[in-house]
């Protein structure tokens, strides 16, 4: 263990940044050789043509002795994205050597100025083999273009069913010295590309909007009056937003919508706030009296919920700032529902929301489906966006009747695509950046008050029991088991002084991927070997949250610090690796009759680690670890060894060392979830799983 975590060390120490880190992708990054070509030269502050989209840029790249034209569009301040060739030549070929960006342009005048691109970013399956589906290129811009012309937000819909008959916008560039062009359509989809078919040349890198305003693709290539279009996939959205926008400001906030409308009704709205590890975040503004916010965690991953009263007066709003981020969260005026009609529909945002709306009186909307058959009676719409991929549920609840819901993909109630449909309850898998419309009505033309409540839940059963860590900075753990909802926690790692420090914490991990619990700390337990002596209480130690951003991703955060942690590795195949037929449950150990130790273990492979909680012999919380091979399926042997000089959570990182090894320790186990374990000093003690 000791080689093992000395190794990580050395190597996390020696890591690139963030982007060059990743093996899929290849950079060049220089300074321009000379200053653009005379064509690009001007750069009056002429106003904007009418119709031009401001983040949508011409660009104009050198390769060799060519110049080539291209589009793309600004997705951050200083990042835009254009098709991969425009960045690089593809297999065997080389990055362009010189870059400029022009947002907004006419062809003659750029309002908003022009930029260097810095560093030029492609995927290696385009460098490598000119792969059509990684024709994507990033381009790092040397000044903030888009604080001034704006800039959109790349999405992606899974599958094709999302682009049944939406109406996109293609916008983009067709001649060097002409402004924007803009055609719209349908667009046939194909797993790595969206086809239309245009009147116009567009230069590769054109953007394809939904009517969102979302970028879903660019452009490639073109032929027979078709144009494809290469789709954002996974890996290009989760190298944007994890690796491309952290290296430029680690900590840059982001918020995760910056509109919600509800109903007169009470309502609950939970938004997920993301900024750097270690780096805080805060609400900048005080909320009127009708909105009252709650569970704010202000390093660097929280949730806070807000809470409307129930409206008896016109409709209001609040606009919020989440560090220099808006949020606009607006509320119905009291009487009639006002989203009644399609045409007023409500936009929610958020990965948890509740709202409730009165349809008495409203009527009917002409142009409203028949969710699960419920053909009459007033009924009420929303859109909601998902901001995360995963499982979702919309329950709707009335005491004046028996209502039905329908969700539903599409831009118009005529062309709309049934996702799901049922009596009060639907579940389906919500596409992060795909707009779904919610319709309710009254199942037997029933009408009145009625409370939707939508939720992208996270099951604690989905979250990785077993050991957690971060691998930038080894030496601490966190090992957790879950139970259904209830979680167990233990927190390995070191206080301000180097020494060792244990606490747990049990509760409950709520359906919003997310648990919040107090650290229960205690001392003047039984040494490891020792006879048993039972612990004392000393009392809270803070409060420890941890948000699930995957079943295998997660950041742990107290009131004052933060650390991004996923699952351990420590074998072969990792915690998925095939096991033999009988294996110990992974999960927390103890015996019941000497409470105050405990045992955390997990089996990967062949390979055994066990994590024993115990106390120094003054008292002080300390803990062991042991690692290596399983003799056979049933025994594990091995030296436990304490570390020490760790960091603390919060301060820089420092590698901690072993103190002197605390011997042998043995563990024979008689069935999945009881054991014999051998101590140092020859004292034997039985455990087993521990049930809570």
């Amino acid at each position: 263990m000791r080689a093992l975590l000395l190794a990580l060390a050395l190597l996390a120490a020696e890591l690139p940044s963030a982007v060059a880190a990743d093996p899929a992708i290849v950079t060049r990054s220089r300074a321009p050789s000379a200053p653009p070509p005379a064509a690009m030269a001007a750069l009056a502050a002429a106003p904007q043509a009418a119709g031009t989209r401001t983040d949508v840029v011409r660009i104009l790249a050198q390769f060799g002795g060519t110049t080539r034209l291209c589009s793309g569009v600004m997705v951050a301040p200083r990042i835009a994205i254009t098709a991969g060739r425009c960045v690089h030549e593809g297999a065997n070929g080389n990055f362009a050597l010189d870059y400029w960006v022009q947002p907004g342009s006419d062809g003659a005048t750029h309002p908003y100025g022009q930029a260097f691109g810095s560093l030029l970013i492609a995927f290696t399956e385009w460098t490598g083999r000119s792969d059509p589906d990684f024709d994507i290129g990033f381009v790092v811009l040397d000044r903030a273009l888009g604080d001034q012309s704006g800039y959109a937000s790349p999405t992606r819909t899974d599958g094709c069913t999302g682009y049944a008959g939406v109406d996109f916008s293609w916008v983009g560039y067709v001649g060097a010295s002409s402004g924007q062009v803009a055609e719209r359509g349908a667009a046939a989809c194909a797993d790595g590309s969206l086809t239309v078919a245009s009147t116009s040349t567009f230069a590769a890198g054109s953007p394809i909007l939904a009517p969102d305003g979302r970028v879903h693709a660019v452009s490639s290539t073109r032929a027979g009056g078709q144009v494809r279009f290469t789709r954002f996939n996974t890996r290009v959205l989760t190298y944007f937003t994890d690796s491309l926008l952290r290296s430029l400001d680690p900590c840059d906030t982001r918020v995760e919508t910056n509109l919600v409308e509800l109903g007169a009704g009470p309502g609950e709205v939970m938004i997920a706030v993301t900024t750097g590890q270690g780096c805080h975040w805060g609400i900048d503004t005080t909320p009127p009296s009708w909105l009252e916010i709650q569970d704010t965690t202000s390093v660097s991953f929280g949730r806070p919920i807000f809470r409307l009263a129930a409206n008896t007066g016109p409709a209001r709003s609040a606009v919020l700032t989440i560090d220099g981020q808006p949020l606009m969260i607006a509320q119905a005026a009291a009487g009639v529902a006002g989203n009644a009609r399609f045409a007023s529909t409500s936009t929610l945002g958020g990965g948890i929301v509740s709202t409730t709306v009165d349809t008495a009186g409203a009527g009917r909307d002409p142009e409203a489906p028949s969710p699960a058959g419920a053909a009459g009676g007033a009924g009420a719409w929303w859109r909601w966006t998902a901001p995360t991929t995963t499982f979702t549920t919309a329950i709707v609840t009335s005491d004046n009747f028996s209502p039905a819901i329908g969700v539903y993909t599409g831009s118009r109630p005529s062309a709309l695509t049934l996702v799901a449909e049922g009596r009060e309850t639907v579940a389906f898998t919500g596409t992060a950046g795909t707009s779904y419309l919610i319709y309710v009505a009254g199942m037997s033309g029933g009408e009145g008050s009625v409370r939707l409540l939508i939720e992208q839940l996270f099951p604690g059963a989905e979250v990785q029991t077993g050991w957690w860590w971060d691998p930038d900075e080894p030496g601490r753990g966190v090992f957790l088991e879950t139970n259904g909802s209830n979680a167990f926690l233990g927190w390995f790692a070191y206080d301000a002084t180097g020494r060792w420090l244990w606490q747990i914490s049990r509760g409950e991990i709520l359906t919003r991927r997310f648990y919040r619990g107090g650290l229960a700390t205690f001392r003047d337990g039984q040494t490891l070997g020792g006879a048993y002596r039972a612990p004392s209480f000393v009392g809270d130690g803070g409060t420890i949250a941890l948000s699930m951003s995957t079943a295998s991703r997660a950041t742990l955060s107290t009131e004052t610090a933060s650390v991004g942690l996923e699952r351990f590795a420590f074998a072969s195949g990792g915690p998925a690796a095939d096991r033999a037929s009988f294996v110990p449950e992974t999960g927390w150990w103890w015996t019941p009759s000497e409470p105050g130790t405990g045992y955390a273990i997990e089996v990967q492979g062949n390979q055994m680690m066990l994590g024993i909680a115990h106390f120094d012999t003054d008292g002080s919380p300390r803990w062991s670890l042991a690692m290596g091979a399983m003799a056979d399926a049933r025994l594990f042997e091995a030296t436990a060894v304490s570390y020490v000089g760790g960091q603390a959570l919060g301060q820089s990182y420092r590698p901690p060392t072993a103190t002197a090894e605390t011997g042998r320790v043995s563990v024979a186990f008689s069935d999945a979830t009881h054991a014999t374990v051998l101590l140092p000093g020859g004292r034997q003690v039985a455990i087993e799983r521990f049930q809570f």
